[in-house]
């Protein structure tokens, strides 16, 4: 049943213009905010916290939230739109910020930690950076349904990026910055086991955050992009390359492992507190509750 439902998305997404889907995709999202309590109050109790510092108002945080909930529905219709997208949208839509700091990175040559979060569209990181021509590969967790797996990880495929499925990880993407290619992976939780992880402040408070990252980035001595992909106006992109972060590890791996992932939460805190509305986080991030 799900399958069927990513397909007839497919259908609808491709079959339509982008605004007239769009269009549809926003009122789905409303309805899906007004429909799922659940959701709805875990999104709600993390926008608190990511406005603490701008607003006060809770009728604010209720708008943002529900705008998060838009733009996943945006972000879906990208994903089933993902076909239509070549070397000349990329060149027409995307706006690229910080690319070399990229360049930079590769030129080290011990491969590249692309670090983003459940921000904008995630996916089209790798999509647009393999159409460019860069070696691109993308740790993913296998859905539980192989048709719905399979659509997935064929659409990744068809593009250029290379998935990594979560059980073999750890040999491939050692293999994979061994011959200096890039490797995406989200840092902002880890969804199969979100409270396995490294306690570090994020937005001031304590949240446990994926350490895959720094660990990684320790044992391999490749360096961290933090990255992340946002709608901005006219329905076009922006893909935003942060500088490299470059670690330089003590003869203490847990301490290096924790403040590596305390730099790489900061980095990704400054992505969302700009664009707090496009970050789909369906997993309570703290402890607060209205």
């Amino acid at each position: 049943m799900l399958y069927l439902g990513y397909k007839i998305g497919e259908l609808v997404a491709q079959g339509l213009p982008l605004d007239s889907a769009y269009f549809i995709a926003d009122i789905a999202g409303r309805v899906y905010y007004w429909l799922s309590k659940k959701d709805r109050d875990i999104v709600i109790n993390n926008m608190k916290v990511v406005l603490n510092s701008k607003t006060d108002s809770l009728d604010q945080v209720l708008r943002s939230s529900k705008m998060v909930f838009v733009s996943f529905g945006r972000y879906l219709v990208e994903f089933f739109r993902a076909p239509k997208i070549d070397l000349e949208f990329v060149k027409q839509k995307v706006i690229f910020e910080g690319k070399e700091n990229l360049e930079q990175a590769l030129s080290l040559r011990k491969g590249v930690l692309l670090v983003s979060a459940h921000l904008g569209n995630w996916e089209f990181g790798g999509i647009f950076l393999s159409l460019l021509g860069y070696k691109i590969n993308a740790i993913a967790w296998s859905h539980q349904q192989k048709a719905v797996n399979d659509l997935f990880v064929q659409r990744r495929k068809n593009k250029g990026v290379r998935v990594i499925p979560l059980g073999t990880a750890i040999r491939r993407v050692f293999s994979a910055l061994k011959n200096n290619e890039m490797v995406g992976l989200l840092g902002d939780i880890d969804y199969l086991h979100p409270d396995q992880g490294i306690k570090v402040k994020f937005f001031g408070q304590d949240a446990v955050m994926p350490q895959g990252p720094a660990v990684f980035s320790i044992k391999c001595g490749s360096p961290i992009i933090p990255v992340a992909v946002v709608r901005i106006a006219d329905n076009r992109f922006k893909l935003i390359l942060e500088k490299p972060i470059i670690y330089h590890p003590s003869s203490n791996q847990e301490a290096d492992v924790m403040n590596l992932t305390q730099q790489v939460a900061l980095a990704l805190e400054f992505f969302i507190a700009q664009y707090p509305e496009q970050w789909f986080m369906l997993r309570p991030r703290w402890s607060n509750r209205l």
